[in-house]
């Protein structure tokens, strides 16, 4: 199969305009890549186990990987390897290994799944995707399935399942439920404030408790009611709901504490 492929990192790719690598920027040249044909017997990997070329050429592909969190991705079909990628960061807004570099990662780098399945573009279909952790070189339990940006990226490319080495061994994932498995790891978004619902006055506190009223003609105010609280000039409300909690940074004790 041809493919442009980078002179330094030699990771394969698709077309750039500038001729140049999107990991580590080296220069790219056209190129006819032998299609890795083990023996049918090795190629097929069983129902548990993926086949071990695409394990092996994985982790070696992570250890390309500037980032931290070192991840390696093989995409291959009937006994050949259709690409593979590694995560880093786009040119220019490199990785430098600190921390603070680390802990954005996920949102910023281009993920391991993503640079495979750019680069297999329509050969991803029908395709098996594996994909690695590693530390020093050596192959390490990942979670599982938790980034939509990747599954919903496979699943329209066309991936057929998805394999991931988890504490108890290698577990291959339909594409689908692959996919609904990461869409059910997104956070929860916090919910709604629920803010108090306007009462009829007829149910108001009679015991002088303020409370914020409403009159059409007066709009909002704060107001209480009660014996010895109205007079005949006061407005006449329509409804009522209860005062919200005074800020608590403006509480007597918390200017104390400012204080001390």
């Amino acid at each position: 199969m041809s493919l442009w492929m980078c002179r330094h990192c030699h990771s394969l790719q698709g077309f750039s305009k500038d001729m140049r690598c999107f990991a580590c920027g080296g220069p790219l040249e056209f190129a006819t890549v032998e299609a890795h044909k083990p023996s049918p017997q090795v190629a097929a990997g069983t129902a548990q186990e993926p086949p071990q070329y695409a394990v092996d050429l994985a982790i070696e592909v992570s250890g390309w990987s500037p980032c931290r969190s070192k991840r390696g991705v093989v995409i291959f079909q009937a006994g050949c390897i259709v690409c593979y990628g590694y995560n880093y960061k786009p040119r220019g807004f490199d990785c430098d290994g600190s921390e603070a570099c680390k802990a954005t990662c996920n949102r910023e780098a281009v993920h391991a799944e993503q640079q495979a399945l750019l680069t297999a573009g329509a050969s991803a279909g029908g395709a098996e995707m594996l994909h690695v952790k590693t530390v020093n070189g050596a192959l390490v339990a990942s979670g599982g399935p938790s980034c939509v940006q990747c599954s919903k990226l496979a699943l329209v490319a066309g991936i057929a399942g998805v394999w991931l080495y988890h504490t108890t061994g290698w577990h291959r994932y339909e594409m689908a439920e692959f996919h609904r498995l990461s869409l059910a790891a997104l956070p929860s978004a916090p919910a709604p404030l629920q803010s108090p619902a306007w009462q009829p006055i007829e149910t108001c506190p009679k015991d002088g408790t303020w409370f914020l009223a409403w009159e059409y003609d007066c709009g909002f105010f704060v107001f209480r009611d009660g014996p010895g609280f109205i007079s005949a000039e006061d407005p006449e409300p329509t409804h009522w709901m209860p005062l919200p909690a005074a800020p608590a940074d403006a509480l007597p004790e918390a200017q104390d504490d400012a204080k001390a």
